[in-house]
Order: C-alpha cells, then structure tokens, then sequence
C-alpha cells in the first residue's frame, strides 16, 4: 500500500508538467505549470495561506520541489516577502534550506524534499510570499503561507493521500469514467484542474509518435481510459487491494490498436488479471514511463 500511495504521488505531480522543467510542489505554488517568469513563475497570488510555518530558527519547515527535466537542476534558494509582495525588491529574507537527508543540491529529475528555516522573530504582514527559484536554471514558483508558533510543534510531513468522491459539481469532464467515484489523491487536489492536466498529457502522448504509433479515434477511447485509470486511481477495496476499471482484454487492445509494439514493455497489461495479484502494485510506476518518456522526448 505504501508503494502505491508513493507513486500516486509521483503520477500527480508529473500531471502537472506537461510543459514545465522544475516547480514548487509543496506548498501549492501561484501556478503548477513551472515558469522562467520573475519573480513568482506566473499565476495569481492566492487570497489565503496555503500552508503555516514555523518562525524558529531551531526548527524546519519542509517544502518540495521536483525536477522532471534536467535543465530545471540546480540549487533551490527560498526566500520570504513578510509585506506579501511579489516583486524582486519584496523578497527581503532569505532562508536556510537543506536537503532532507542530504546529498547536496537537486542534480537529477525527481522529487526533492527540503527542510527550510525561518529566523526567530520573522513575521508576515497577514501572510507572507514563500519564493523559491534555481539560480543557475532559473525556474520560479511562489506560494502564500503565514507564520505562527503554534506550528513549531508539528512535524514536517509530505503531501498525504486523501479520498475524493467525484459529484457533477467536480467538473471532471475529460475522466468522467470516475463520476460518481471515490479516488485517492493527494490533499488540496482540485478535481477540475487535475483532469484537464490530465487531458493535456492525453493531448501531449497522443500527438508524439514515439508513444503513440497510430494515432486513431479509436486508439484514443482506448488510450482515455487506460490513461484515466492511472491518473485517477480508485480507492482500495474493503481488502485493502487496488481496485481497477480497466480489463486485462481492454489493455491489450489498447497495445494493439495504438501499435505500440515497440514500446509494450511499458504498458503491463498483467496488472488487469486477475490471477497475477503479484503484480498489481507495478501499474502506477510502469505506466509512469509512458508519460515521462512523453515528456521527454518533447523537448
């Protein structure tokens, strides 16, 4: 179950690079689409915090960032706007970060989480603007958070896993299939963006014939609800074990109908039988490589 929560994690944040290279994660930036674009990578400025830290220089608070492609690497440097401005001459406080568990400055596509300082005595005029940027690749995001004591007693977590039930109200149009559903997803998704993100990887991955070899109507029916399967995965059963609403058959015309043949390796249909129970935790970090290959190769 842990392998599963995990690469939930890492399917829903690579949702949200269908044009980007390196980007805030935690807490929620301006914009989830990564921007070169000073001093906050585009989006509007949120109205409330999205997180609250803690301003003790003898405790950490932790953010992530994540590398998709490998111009977005370099050091990330965090800074504070205490006024909750978002110009350059705003970001007054630079704050001490490392890596959790070391091993120096991101260098590698992937996830990174960082614990980050805030000074004794810092405060926000209502709340504060949170940058972090690369300097040497220069990828910006930015995030409202406010500062309170009563934070410094909590433990730095990553983004955990929530139930959402999928209303009409959701406006989740392009994976409908999940109307009505209860999906596992990280806290604070929102369902609407999520899903036309998730288009966006369709759009992307059908487009590029190094992942999609006949690229047909029918092969993108079948390619919706095999992709929507992954990006919006079902609550576990009563059992605890994954529960599916792709078959074995489906799959398989799937490979088929889209020939990708040269890539089927990637696409493990056994997840779907029900005889190989083995396998199932397998399908969020195989099908992964289908949209990291994607993306890759876009660029």
């Amino acid at each position: 179950m842990r392998v599963l929560i995990l690469c939930i994690l890492i399917l829903s944040v690579l949702v949200n690079f269908i044009n980007g290279h390196a980007v805030l994660v935690s807490p929620t930036p301006f914009s989830t689409n990564p921007s070169k674009t000073q001093q906050c990578g585009g989006g509007a400025k949120q109205t409330v915090a999205q997180i609250t830290w803690c301003p003790r220089s003898d405790k950490s608070n932790r953010a992530t960032w994540k590398i998709v492609v490998g111009d977005g690497a370099g050091a990330v440097t965090f800074k504070l706007a205490t006024n909750g401005g978002t110009s350059a001459a705003d970001f007054t406080t630079t704050l001490s970060s490392k890596m959790v568990g070391g091993g120096g400055d991101p260098k590698a596509v992937g996830t990174y989480y960082m614990d980050v300082v805030v000074p004794t005595g810092t405060t926000c005029n209502g709340t504060c603007v949170l940058q972090a940027y690369t300097q040497s690749s220069g990828w910006y995001s930015c995030s409202t958070i406010k500062l309170d004591t009563s934070a410094c007693d909590s433990t730095p977590k990553e983004t955990s896993l929530v139930e959402f039930t999928v209303k009409t109200d959701s406006n989740v149009k392009f994976c409908d299939q999940v109307l009505n559903k209860v999906v596992l997803l990280p806290a604070g998704t929102i369902l609407q963006e999520y899903d036309l993100k998730t288009q966006g990887v369709f759009k992307n991955n059908m487009a590029n014939p190094l992942v999609i070899g006949t690229n047909t109507s029918e092969c993108g029916n079948l390619y919706e609800k095999v992709l929507c399967d992954v990006s919006f995965p079902l609550a576990p059963g009563s059992d605890g074990k994954p529960v599916y609403q792709v078959t074995y058959q489906q799959c398989q015309n799937f490979i088929k109908t889209c020939d990708v043949v040269s890539h089927v390796e990637l696409y493990p249909c056994g997840v779907y039988d029900s005889e190989n129970e083995g396998s199932k935790l397998i399908v969020v970090p195989t099908l992964l490589l289908i949209s990291i290959l994607s993306l890759v190769l876009m660029f």
